[in-house]
């Protein structure tokens, strides 16, 4: 079962019960959200830190706030707008094809193409 809007989730129902979720201790792990970076390398918070000098709180900003389709995009995490451009710019067809690809990997189907060319 795949919940998909701005804040994106995933989960593995058997029998009417979850059995599993791709959320975690807090909203950044699992899906690509609107603005949500979603799973990510977790030696990265500590990478960007350090190579723009700035404190882990402002990295959890990032990720939490400037990252997902909007990040990946820019101007916009909302499918819908992203949709509507996606024939004319690069990025937001990148956007939506990681957005499709950690979708397909949830639910386990990541080879298959969900979302065909424009």
């Amino acid at each position: 079962m795949l919940h998909l809007g701005s804040g994106c989730s995933a989960a593995a129902i058997q029998g009417g019960v979850s059995v599993d979720t791709s959320m975690g201790f807090t909203p950044l792990e699992g899906l690509v959200m609107g603005t949500r970076s979603g799973d990510l390398d977790p030696a990265l918070p500590g990478f960007l830190a350090r190579a723009e000098g700035v404190d882990v709180a402002e990295v959890e900003t990032w990720l939490n706030q400037r990252s997902g389709l909007l990040g990946l995009a820019g101007g916009s995490g909302d499918v819908r707008d992203l949709l509507a451009r996606e024939a004319d710019d690069p990025l937001t067809r990148l956007a939506l094809d990681v957005f499709c690809h950690r979708a397909r990997k949830y639910l386990g189907c990541p080879g298959q193409k969900l979302h065909p060319p424009p």
